[in-house]
Parts: C-alpha cells; structure tokens; sequence
C-alpha cells in the first residue's frame, strides 16, 4: 500500500495521463472498457481511442464518449493496420506527461492509475507495474486467476531486465503499467505483428531505467475466444516467436548473462504455438509452422537457463517427443479457454 494518496495534491498539480486505447470491432464490449476509463479515481486524464477501421458500430460508440466526456478523444482510421499503429498513433498524438493503456475489451479497476501514479511518485520511478486477473468467462467453467507481481523498487535497466525474463514474465504486456512520456520519444511499435508488445519491452525497460513494482491487481484481461493472442491463425501466432528471438539478440548485444533466460521465453511461447497446432490438426496441417516451431525451440534449449520447474517439464516433455508437449499444451489452453 502506497504511503501517499491523492489527497497529498492539489488537483491542479496532479500530471495528465494519456490512455491508449486501440479499437477494432469491439462494439460487443467497448461500453465496459470506457465505463472502467470513465470511473477511474484518478482524475487527470486524456483518454485516446484510435479506431482502426471498424465496422461493427465500434466508431459510433467511441464518438458517443468523447462528445459527453471531454477527458475522451477519438481518432478515426481506415487503413486497418493494425494494433501497433494504433499504439504509435496513440502515443504521438498524447498531450499527457505520462502514458498508461488499455486493450478495448477489458476492464481497468477503478483505482489502477492512481495506484500505478502513486508508486511512481513515491519511490521516483519512471515507471510502475502491477498485478493483474485472468478472467475467463465461458459457462460453465467461468474462473478468475490472478497473476501476482513481485514487489519492489528496480532503480536501474539491469535489474529490470532480469526481473522481466523471471519474475515478470507473465507480465510483458502494455496493459498493466505507466510510463513517463518521454521514454517513447524514440520507440515505436512494429507494425504488422502481434505480440508486439512483448517485441518492445527490453527496448522499453532501457529507455525507463526504473520501475516500481507493486502487487496490486491493476487489471483485468477478458479472455475471449476470437482475440488477436488467442486465435488459431498459425503464421500469426509466430509472431511471438518473433518477438522472443528478437529478445535473445537483444541481450545477446546488451545483457549476454541474460541469454539463457531469455531463451526461456521461447520454449514458453513454443508451448503456446504447439498447442495451437495441435487445436487445428497437428503437423500434418501445419507441417512448415511446425518444423519452425520445433527447430527454434531445439536451439533455444541449447542454451537456456531452464530457472523454474514449470520450464524444466516442458523441456523433459519436449525433449522425449515434441507431440506430447503439443497434446499437453493444448488441453492446458482448453482448460484455460484460450481456445
């Protein structure tokens, strides 16, 4: 619990927030996102939705919001490019001094800005982290699971590397943090992929420097079917392949003691994309998908720290026939409903 709260400030000293919000045919469940961003405790807000071209009444709702709340702005696309150039949008067109973000089908506790703001403020960090719930919501087997943060204060790149690539690696998503502005001055997102996020945050953690951990649920991720990280669209879904072998050459340049861990996040991304070929007909469906797949996760445990049971079984499950980690992974993702 933070040692400062709102009633420290004047609300004229209280920084604006800028909110990236991306939209794409959403219409089913943006009204729960927005209310979320409308009810936040924290008052300073600039929240931006950038409408990518829907065309199921996403744009008309986002419209509606932004002409009853002044704190909502909207800007409309037709190009269809994607998440990341609706993040890069977003992040040029920000008039706050920090920037927070939101996926426009979820759902933002009412106290999570002010909480990530606090923990910045109070330790000097320029940046914050919290906890967030999975929430999975098919009947009958409706279940929350929360995914804790590790608390602390990382005062410098390092550190926050390491802890991204153990402690945090569940959490190398936009949605669960706040940054100072300026840390985007020179990044942008790589359009045309997804798993974007997690392609960008070693070059994020660099340009922040500091980072304030707080284990306190700042978010809720509705898991639904259909989604951009959960559907079975192979050649898609190596984006995170990608994204994670763009993260071991990054080390490799930057944090060479890193590699190994960084090598982790394959064989865990490996399990997702095995499953997912496993979910459409294995690899005599996808026979190109799955030897990439396979080969890249046979170097990645060439070299990989292997630093927590879970990946320990995956690799001795990978090792003995790459089929019975895809059978595996793949009723875990039913059970999980992310398939």
């Amino acid at each position: 619990m933070s040692k400062i709260s709102l009633r420290d400030f004047r609300a004229q000293d209280l920084p604006l927030i800028s909110v990236v919000v991306p939209v794409y045919n959403v219409a089913r469940y943006l009204e729960r996102t927005l209310n979320s961003l409308s009810n936040q405790t924290y008052p300073n807000l600039d929240i931006i939705l950038v409408d990518d071209g829907s065309s199921d009444g996403s744009s008309d709702i986002i419209d509606a919001y932004a002409l009853r709340d002044h704190r909502f702005r909207t800007i409309h696309r037709l190009s269809g490019r994607g998440v990341s150039c609706a993040r890069n949008t977003a992040i040029r067109a920000a008039r706050g001094s920090w920037i927070a973000s939101a996926d426009s089908d979820d759902i933002v506790p009412r106290k999570a800005i002010e909480m990530l703001y606090l923990a910045c403020v109070e330790h000097n960090t320029r940046m914050s982290m919290g906890a967030y719930n999975e929430c999975h919501t098919s009947r009958p087997l409706a279940f929350t699971r929360r995914v804790p943060a590790k608390p602390c204060v990382l005062n410098n790149a390092k550190d926050m590397q390491r802890y991204f690539l153990t402690y945090g690696a569940d959490c190398n998503h936009m949605w669960t943090k706040l940054f100072q502005r300026d840390v985007f001055d020179h990044l942008r997102f790589p359009e045309g992929m997804i798993y974007e996020d997690m392609y960008m945050m070693p070059r994020i953690i660099d340009a922040a420097g500091s980072c304030t951990v707080i284990n306190r649920v700042v978010y809720n991720y509705m898991i639904r079917r259909g989604s951009a990280s959960n559907n079975v669209n192979i050649s898609r879904q190596m984006d995170g392949f990608r994204a994670r072998l763009a993260t071991v050459e990054y080390m490799q340049q930057h944090y060479p003691e890193f590699v190994g861990l960084a090598n982790d996040s394959i064989l865990m991304i490996g399990c997702n994309v095995l499953g997912k070929i496993e979910h459409i007909g294995g690899r005599e469906v996808a026979p190109k998908e799955w030897d990439e797949a396979v080969r890249i996760m046979r170097d990645a445990l060439s070299n990989s720290a292997l630093q927590n049971p879970i990946y320990k079984a995956e690799a001795l499950a990978f090792r003995q026939d790459p089929k019975l980690l895809s059978k595996v992974s793949h009723f875990i993702l039913k059970a999980d409903q992310m398939l």
